[in-house]
Parts: C-alpha cells; sequence; structure tokens
C-alpha cells in the first residue's frame, strides 16, 4: 500500500514539472514569435492563362476606342 502512495507521488510530481516546463517553454515560443517582424507576403506571380486574358481585355478595350 506504501509502494502505491510513493509511486503516486512520485509520477505526479514528474507530471507536474513535465507540464510546468512544457507551458513555459510555449510561452517562450509565443513571445518570441510576437518580436518576430511581420514579414508581407510577396505577391504572387500571375499565371500565363490570367496573362493571356489581360492582353485580350486590353486589345478588346483598344479597339471598342
Amino acid at each position: 500500500m506504501i509502494n502505491f502512495f510513493l509511486i503516486a507521488v512520485i509520477l505526479f510530481i514528474i507530471l507536474k514539472v513535465f507540464t510546468t516546463l512544457n507551458n513555459k517553454r510555449k510561452e517562450l515560443a509565443k513571445k518570441e514569435e510576437a518580436q518576430k517582424p511581420a514579414v508581407p507576403a510577396p505577391a504572387p506571380t500571375p499565371s500565363e492563362e490570367v496573362l493571356l486574358l489581360r492582353e485580350i481585355r486590353d486589345s478588346l478595350n483598344k479597339q471598342n476606342k
């Protein structure tokens, strides 16, 4: 009976230390992430299909003028 309680207490302490360290690691990661400057994503390059459609649109606009 004493062995059970001893193992239970030791296991509880180990888990408590593990969760505390894990929480501190997550908080540190959040702080580091907040300190990083936000880099905007580069504008995506238009596909070949979009470029062709733009050319068609522009040529149609020129014909109508």
